[in-house]
């Protein structure tokens, strides 16, 4: 999926220099602007020779728990350029805090307890002048916790309307205004709000709003800035039109409480613009910039001299209301790899979006059961896409209203070199500026750089870069467009010396990507919705497709079965099971122990131990029985101090007889299997239930399998959508390996059949014996999975497999940990500096030393927390913070206790997809424990990158900081109350 939010990764070659040369200016002597809080006025006496007074005032902290005590924060303020140095010192929270002076120096102290954190301003004016003055400001942390009032309940909606109230109106041009119709509910009757617009970077003023008449307008014009300034042209702010449709938003607020807003997406379009070059005219750009559009062609990638042609078709089908506004729309793209003969590849990868009702991208597709479903695609923080932030609509009006700025290219040949010339759109690129914020320099895209990037998303399935270069081709009349011929910018590939290095002088040649679009179906292209598949059979396929079904159905009752999975990009598919017996009858077996040097030979057989070997597959190997499930990974590294590159783990799992199961792994401890997790539930939870529908696949090829004398036959079927590789590769195998599987131009997704045919030429015993599919992790890593299944119905673990097995037993109370890290303090250094020592003891005994023997007896027990995430909790480890000095210039330390915890249920990007109830069942329990929320604490929002939630009680004397970042995973920790506050 193309975002929106990516950034433009196509620079322009001639602005690098200039990238340079910027940030070598920005190396120089580093300068802090003045934040108006760095003492008194700076002034630079405009010339007049004049000194004028300063003031300068500087806190020893900044930071100060609230609440009558014995700490102080020194105050220390400076006159200069008078010689009355005289001043005074006010606060903006008398209420709260104090300031007295003594022996000649200022303290500020604490007066009251506070409940939320609050910012106090001191303020030093200079006695000689009054108009002199400097603040700080220092932070009061709330040394209370309490229930909150009520909360205000607020909330807001708004649309945008032309004519009538009740109609809304998206659509903003210069012909016409636009108003707003807010609702805003309150409790405390404040219904009032404010306005504010957001126009596109770099056009500040294209949309206003006035607040007198609530009008929405725009000239179409937008004042031009450069390095934050405006560009002056003949004494005049210069403006410029825009050329083509802008989003804006227009964001309402509630003045009841500025967390509620509505956000209003507005389109601007821009007038249109006739013109023409030599024969090229705006009419005919126009006549293919129609709503529903269907464009073919061909896209290459190029990398110094090797190219890879593609074939691919996108259809645009977008419904305009009579405001403008759009009210449906739908987008088909479909690539696949050009053969090397030009002949049709079957493996083609499509997909199909729909717009939804809340502007949300729609991916529409038959699933693995063979029926029409639709879902929301989003983003990777799983946040729903927008279909106005994809542009997967027609952009090419745009250049129409930009006609004049394509120039005739009389030495362009084109991309199969066939041409005498073409017209080059003269595209005016973005700038490289220095930003003051980030003190970098940063590219900031132009209005041509965003349609260039519109053009190649929406009519081109699989670019995400921007096109650099547009051609337009005319027929051999010159009466119309022929096709229109695109580059994406050409990246250096530099050369390397013998290690490795780039030789930035010596570029060996480029790569970038090429696109060729014909245009057809102009007015007339549809974009319907997927269809279930229906089976079209053949005297050659009708008995296969028979044998796959009853194949699937055979799979999905199999509880006993070994499969071999091998990890390689050139893996070829073995078309015979039984070449592999994996289960470990044979080979080594024995006591299920490894050897003391954990070095072994690798048999294809599977082993119940950790070891290592000179030789092996990579991938996985399995055993399937009712009562377990043993599995072992081998990897291979890159290099090794002996010959022993190919390491084997052994895991799975096991089945236990209360409702439970046993995640395990090879502990080095016992030299034995060990219970890692204790699970609720089925270990068949964990395998592929093979619920997938044969219509979903179609038939390839069959024939005899060699070496069994004709007694075997198999049969391949490709998975006929791509859009639901994932869907079915996790239904067909091992969920551990099979999330990673993806649609892929070079391999597709294979499942095979193997039957057994007697002397008679009877066919029996089909079986689901092959599957086969591209994968990728991260991006990074990329190749296929060949999964073989075998020893169906006979299939056994090795002997001994389970001897010395420690089975997983969770922690009930903290003294069932034998061994946790605390910390203890052991008096002083030499220098004054408070010593803490890490010491290992049992659980409770850490506890103790944490937070002492009352508070220690109140802590939760484990079992609390194995309970809520499912023994998905890891830990425990004391901790110890610095918290600074007291009064006297102790060390102030602070001690808690850490453990993490996970959720089992995350979707695919690897977000929670059950916060609600994990955090409802953690309120539930401890709650039901005396604990209360401590408001004071809490911060962020469930779903957001920093939620936390903060627990309290004084009687229990304790605090329990939750947080989440909206992934699976939870971090907990327990401070002794009073001890945590929140830096809000």
């Amino acid at each position: 999926m193309k975002k929106i939010a990516k950034s433009i990764r196509t620079m322009l070659a001639l602005l690098l220099a200039l990238v340079m040369s910027v940030a070598m200016v920005a190396c120089g002597p580093e300068t802090i602007p003045d934040n108006g809080n760095n003492g008194g006025n700076n002034d630079n006496n405009g010339g007049s020779g004049n000194t004028k007074i300063g003031i300068g005032l500087s806190a020893s902290e900044y930071e100060i728990v609230g609440g009558i005590s014995d700490d102080r924060i020194e105050i220390a303020v400076s006159v200069t350029n008078s010689t009355n140095k005289d001043y005074t010192l006010t606060t903006n929270h008398d209420e709260l805090v104090k300031i007295e002076k003594e022996n000649g120096k200022n303290y500020l102290s604490v007066i009251a307890d506070t409940y939320d954190n609050v910012v106090v301003t001191v303020t030093a004016t200079a006695s000689a002048d009054t108009s002199v003055t400097a603040t700080k400001d220092i932070t009061v942390k709330a040394n209370k916790t309490v229930e909150p009032e009520p909360e205000n309940k607020v909330s807001i909606k708004a649309f945008a309307y032309s004519t009538e109230p009740t109609g809304e109106d998206k659509v903003l041009n210069t012909q016409k205004k636009l108003y707003l119709n807010v609702t805003v509910e309150s409790q405390n009757d404040d219904k009032s709000y404010r306005v504010s617009v957001k126009n596109p970077d770099g056009m500040a003023d294209l949309v206003t709003y006035d607040e007198a008449t609530g009008a929405i307008s725009t000239t179409g014009k937008y004042t031009v800035m450069k390095d934050g300034k405006v560009v002056m042209e003949n004494g005049e702010p210069k403006k410029e039109q825009i050329a083509t449709a802008q989003q804006v938003d227009v964001i309402v607020t509630a003045n009841a409480d500025s967390r509620k807003t509505a956000t209003v997406n507005l389109i601007v379009n821009p007038d249109k613009v006739d013109g023409q070059v030599g024969n090229l005219t705006s009419d005919m750009l126009r006549e293919i910039t129609n709503n529903k559009i269907t464009v073919t062609g061909t896209f290459t990638d190029v990398y110094l001299a090797d190219k890879t042609t593609y074939d691919y078709t996108v259809k645009m089908s977008r419904e305009l209301d009579e405001n403008g506004n759009t009210a449906a729309g739908s987008w088909y793209g479909a690539w696949s790899k050009k053969n090397a003969d030009g002949s049709a590849n079957k493996n083609v990868q499509s997909v199909i979006y729909k717009m939804g009702t809340n502007d949300t991208v729609e991916e529409a597709y038959i699933n693995k059961n063979n029926v029409a479903t639709t879902k929301t695609v989003k983003d990777s923080d799983s946040v729903p896409i927008k279909w106005s932030n994809q542009h997967y609509w027609n952009h090419i009006d745009g250049l129409a209203n930009q006609v004049k700025k394509f120039k005739f290219d009389d030495g362009y040949t084109g991309i199969n070199g066939d041409l005498a010339g073409a017209y080059r759109y003269e595209a005016v690129y973005g700038t490289i500026e220095f930003d003051i914020e980030s003190y970098q320099n940063v590219y900031k895209p132009s209005e041509d750089d965003y349609l260039l990037k519109y053009l190649s998303w929406s009519m081109n399935p699989v670019l995400d870069e921007q096109f650099y270069d547009v051609y337009v081709v005319l027929n051999e009349d010159n009466t119309a467009i022929d096709r229109i011929e695109a580059n994406t910018y050409p990246q250096a590939i530099y050369a390397t010396d013998d290690d490795g290095n780039v030789i930035e002088d010596q570029i060996k040649g480029y790569s970038f990507t090429t696109a060729v679009l014909y245009f057809s179906e102009i007015g007339s292209t549809e974009v319907g919705d997927p269809e279930p598949y229906v089976i079209k059979t053949n005297p050659l396929n009708a008995g296969w497709y028979d044998a796959l079904g009853q194949a699937i159905n055979a799979a999905k009752g199999m509880n006993n079965y070994a499969f071999k999975t091998t990890n390689s990009s050139l893996y070829a598919p073995s078309l015979n099971p039984d070449d592999y017996d994996i289960s470990g009858t044979s080979g080594e077996t024995g006591s299920g122990s490894a050897s003391t040097s954990y070095q072994g030979v690798y048999d294809g057989k599977i082993k119940p131990y950790y070891y290592k070997s000179t030789s092996g597959d990579i991938g996985y190997l399995g055993v399937v029985t009712d009562g377990a499930i043993l599995i072992n990974e081998t990897m291979k590294y890159d290099m090794a101090m002996d010959d022993y590159l190919y390491r084997t783990d052994p895991y799975g799992y096991k089945q236990n007889d209360d409702g439970t199961y046993d995640e395990f792994e090879f502990s080095f401890d016992t030299k034995s299997l060990k219970g890692q997790r204790k699970k609720t539930g089925n270990i068949s939870s964990k395998l592929p239930d093979f619920d997938v529908a044969k219509e979903v696949f179609e038939y390839r090829t069959a024939g005899p399998i060699k070496g069994t004398n004709d007694k075997k036959y198999s049969a391949d079927f490709a998975l006929r959508d791509s859009a639901i590789i994932a869907e079915v590769a996790n239904a067909l195998c091992l969920s551990d390996f099979a999330r990673y599987a993806v649609g892929s131009t070079e391999s597709e997704f294979i499942i095979t059949v193997t039957v057994d045919v007697d002397e008679e030429g009877n066919i029996s015993n089909p079986r689901l014996s092959n599957v086969k599919f591209a994968y990728e992790i991260a991006g990074i890593y990329g190749g296929a999975y060949n999964t073989v299944y075998t020893n169906i119905g006979t299939a056994e673990l090795p002997e001994g497999t389970f001897n010395n097995y420690v089975a997983r037993v969770i922690p009930q109370s903290w003294s069932d940990y034998a061994e946790v890290e605390a910390y203890e303090i052991a008096g002083k250094d030499s220098d004054g500096k408070t010593i803490v020592n890490q010491v290992k003891v049992n659980g409770y005994a850490a506890l103790e030393k944490l937070f002492g023997a009352e508070v220690a007896a109140n802590v939760p027990s484990p079992s609390v927390f194995a309970t809520i995430f499912d023994d998905n909790v890891y830990g425990p480890w004391g901790n110890y913070d610095r918290m600074g000095t007291d009064s006297d210039g102790n060390d102030k330390i602070r001690f808690s206790l850490k453990i993490n915890a996970s959720s089992d249920n995350a979707d695919e990007n690897g977000k929670i997809a059950d916060l609600s109830e994990k955090m409802t069942a953690l309120d539930t329990a401890l709650t039901a424990l005396g604990f209360k929320i401590d408001h004071g604490n809490s911060e962020g929002e469930p779903g957001s990158s920093r939620y936390i939630v903060v627990y309290a009680s004084e009687a229990k004397g304790l605090q329990i900081r939750i947080e989440n970042n909206n992934s699976r995973y939870f971090w907990i920790q327990i401070f002794k109350y009073g001890e945590y506050r929140a830096n809000k």
